[in-house]
């Protein structure tokens, strides 16, 4: 009897090390990507988030590192997939903990124009993220590319927190060098200042200074 049960079980272990050997060698060439469940992301965007292209050949090892890459974004809480030869589908469940962005210290201008501009950056980005890491920390890189195209060179943090009347976001704020974010208010008899004066003011104050 233990010789039979110790065969069973010899065998058993044969045969899962041969179907993980088989997994292993599969060859992916998918001739289309397709994506379950995330509503609100185009195919496109998901595809380039992942690294993915159609008709170029991938080992297992890749399509996990792929499907790893799209988990650590955040934005998604289960992903499987699965190749029927010809269809690469994915199923993917959204993920909840997902918050709106708050500027603290930033000198632009929170809004539509804004979040397409990091969209272009971060293509998965759609105005909410997860608390921390992830699509999180691109987006932090993506508003200190921003603010150096406008010729400011800042150091961007990201850091969890709460709005009054929002709830829960994610805070984005210039941690260097030192920056305040105020208004300069005319009296009625005061000229309007020109750019020129604004950007002396920035110089001397290291303050994000622009004409409104």
């Amino acid at each position: 009897m233990s010789h039979k049960l110790g065969s069973f079980f010899l065998l058993t272990a044969v045969v899962a090390t041969s179907l993980s050997q088989l997994a292993a060698a599969q060859k992916f060439q998918p001739k289309s990507i397709q994506f379950k469940g995330a509503e609100g992301y185009s195919d496109e965007d998901l595809i380039s988030a992942a690294g993915l292209k159609k008709g170029v050949v991938m080992d297992y090892a890749e399509m996990n590192d792929r499907t790893k890459q799209l988990l650590d974004t955040g934005l998604f809480s289960t992903l499987a997939f699965k190749f029927d030869g010809q269809n690469l589908i994915f199923t993917l469940t959204p993920a909840t903990n997902l918050y709106p962005i708050h500027l603290d210290n930033l000198p632009l201008d929170q809004g539509a124009e804004l979040d397409a501009k990091i969209h272009n950056l971060v293509p998965l980005y759609y105005g909410k993220l997860p608390s921390e890491g992830g699509i999180t920390e691109a987006v932090r890189g993506a508003l200190e590319k921003i603010l150096a195209e406008q010729g400011f060179q800042a150091t961007v943090t990201a850091i969890p927190g709460t709005v009054a009347g929002q709830g829960s976001t994610v805070h984005f704020s210039i941690s260097a060098p030192p920056v305040f974010v105020g208004s300069i208010q005319p009296t009625a008899n005061s000229k309007p200042l020109d750019q020129g004066a604004f950007d002396i003011v920035s110089k001397m104050t290291s303050w994000a200074v622009r004409a409104r």
